[in-house]
């Protein structure tokens, strides 16, 4: 989707402060233009059901499954700084979501950190155990991203189309069960799954940037340089516009 943003294919899409901040840290010259608060509780790192794996240190020398610049990734290198370990502690493995789940099964990965509904299939269908999710942990955002050009060129739309995506989020909070029929329904998610997925993936849009949502960004950007993962400190603020408000 950034790829398709940044070519002119796309004038805009949600993605979690994790991607886009590979993004910022690409030289990219997209930006945020709205924000999502996110509950961590659908982040989750799994493991097998009978694994001995019961905390981050358990993990050590063992491969653990993320898609790279994902929200999973932002997990695994939060849980093991909390720890006071680092990333090359363990044996990264960079799987799609499909591959992942499979070699969770197979027993040829040790923990896979995903979010909802895939972190909810894997634990209803495959009875795979949550170590640990980024609630309490991470803050996160969800940033909207838009290409200068769809900035400057569709102001109005851009507007009128947050506002009525907040509005559907709102109403998907408050009503969790139709919520998640309306998206067993559209995707195809087993009903039970799409429950859980519901209740855990709590997000609240909010009519601008913040000062705290570019502080609770700038703390996931800084987790990942102290991790490596990108080469040299980000400022994410140089990346946010902050012009737009969204009609609630």
């Amino acid at each position: 989707m950034i790829s398709a943003i940044a070519s002119g294919a796309l004038d805009f899409g949600y993605v979690g402060d994790a991607t886009a901040t590979f993004t910022f840290a690409s030289n990219s010259s997209l930006k945020a233009i709205s924000a999502w608060r996110v509950d961590g509780k659908s982040n989750a790192l799994l493991v097998p059901r009978n694994s001995n794996v019961h905390s981050m240190r358990d993990l050590i020398g063992r491969r653990v499954a993320f898609v790279k610049g994902s929200p999973g990734h932002l997990l695994v290198v939060a849980a093991l700084q909390r720890e006071s370990l680092d990333i090359g502690q363990i044996v990264q493995a960079p799987l799609t979501a499909a591959n992942a789940r499979m070699a969770l099964s197979s027993g040829s990965i040790d923990a896979w950190a995903i979010w909802d509904p895939y972190a909810a299939t894997a634990e209803l269908e495959d009875h795979a155990r949550i170590l640990l999710t980024a609630h309490g942990l991470v803050d996160e955002v969800m940033c909207g991203i838009a290409s200068d050009v769809a900035i400057a060129n569709k102001r109005p739309e851009l507007t009128d189309f947050m506002s009525r995506v907040g509005k559907a989020l709102a109403w998907g909070v408050a009503h969790p069960e139709e919520r998640a029929l309306a998206f067993s329904h559209d995707t195809g998610t087993p009903l039970d799954i799409a429950r859980v997925s519901s209740s855990r993936m709590v997000v609240t849009a909010l009519p601008s940037i913040t000062d705290d949502v570019i502080a609770i960004h700038q703390k996931v950007a800084d987790l990942y340089q102290t991790a490596r993962v990108i080469p040299s400190r980000l400022n994410v603020a140089d990346f946010y516009d902050r012009s737009f408000l969204i009609p609630a």
